[in-house]
């Protein structure tokens, strides 16, 4: 009588992280990539060569050449496989287990948005905050100003210029960043 625990050790390789199926065919290369991709989840060789930073067509001469060629840190640092073990079949293919695919890599342009929007959010959060301490008492509102104007100097002893912290210095002091004083005293 077969065990199923006979069965499942025929069928896998030993992992210290998990049991996994054999590649299709893990003497060549190509069997290989297809047992990393199916075990890191990636849904195609393009998501794989796109997560690597390589063509698809650099995963095909890959698989025609049967060689990995200088891709094998770039594969160990993306997927978590073994260099030795993607090259020639040697050692246990995830050491410290798979790195699972988690979805195409955002292009520049939605990262600097995603930055933009974040940096606004916070912005927003800071005015409202001095405005709230500055709402407070006078005393409170002086001192974030003076703290402000400290920054501000810092800063520009450094030669950089800070328009943000101004605009928080003046709603701090109780001024709009666009009023300016009139010319003839108060206004009437």
């Amino acid at each position: 009588m077969l065990s199923t625990e006979s069965l499942i050790a025929s069928e896998t390789l030993s992992c210290e992280h998990a049991r996994m199926p054999i590649p299709n065919d893990p003497e060549t290369v190509s069997g290989r990539i297809d047992y990393v991709m199916a075990v890191c989840k990636y849904p195609s060789q393009q998501a794989f060569a796109d997560a690597l930073g390589v063509k698809s067509q650099v995963v095909t001469n890959w698989r025609d050449r049967d060689s990995i060629g200088r891709g094998g840190p770039k594969l160990r640092e993306v997927t978590g496989v073994s260099t030795d073990w993607m090259q020639g079949g040697v050692g246990d293919p995830f050491p410290a287990g798979p790195i699972l695919y988690a979805g195409p890599i955002p292009a520049d342009s939605e990262i600097l948005e995603r930055i933009q929007a974040g940096l606004d959010e916070m912005g927003l959060a800071v005015i409202a905050l001095c405005r709230a301490v500055s709402a407070r008492s006078p005393d409170e509102a002086r001192e974030l100003s003076e703290r402000l104007n400290a920054a501000l100097a810092e800063l520009e002893k450094a030669g950089k210029k800070a328009p943000f912290l101004k605009n928080l210095r003046d709603k701090a002091a109780g001024k709009s960043p666009h009023s300016r004083p009139h010319p003839h005293g108060k206004r009437g």
